[in-house]
């Protein structure tokens, strides 16, 4: 199945259930649009994102979780937060890599995030003092499978 009419499927079920979360969701971007929002990355996304950010560009809301427990990132906001992480104020702490985009965010602490050289997505928490990752989705595709 594609990730396109995995995304549908997860959208009509999530409109049926809670249709201010769906009502939440951005119009999708222009591959163009894509490709000019993240040419500051020193990488290029996957065709999975492309597809997914075509789909819809993330949520207008941190209150509406279209994914369990995330908030979609808008594109815009998935790359500023990745040089944040990098460059920040916590950027020498969180010493964030520089292959690991920030896509989906639970709260300040925790992440799920697309390994860009792996195509796996993978979940960053951090506190003070303490921070992990484990490996979550082998995918974009895997984890649109799970939900």
């Amino acid at each position: 199945m594609g990730i396109q009419q995995l995304l549908e499927e997860i959208y009509t079920i999530v409109s049926e259930i809670m249709p201010e979360t769906a009502n939440s969701l951005q119009t999708g971007l222009s591959r163009d649009a894509i490709k000019a929002i993240i040419e500051p990355l020193p990488f290029d996304l996957p065709e999975d994102f492309y597809k997914l950010y075509e789909w819809r560009n993330g949520s207008n809301t941190f209150e509406d979780n279209f994914f369990p427990y995330h908030t979609f990132l808008p594109l815009e906001n998935s790359v500023n937060s990745y040089f944040e992480l990098r460059e920040g104020e916590f950027a020498k702490w969180i010493n964030w890599p520089p292959n690991w985009f920030p896509f989906l965010k639970f709260d300040a602490k925790l992440y799920l995030f697309l390994d860009v050289e792996r195509n796996t997505i993978r979940e960053y928490f951090a506190e003070l003092g303490t921070k992990s990752t484990r490996l979550m989705f082998d995918n974009l595709r895997d984890m649109l499978s799970y939900y």
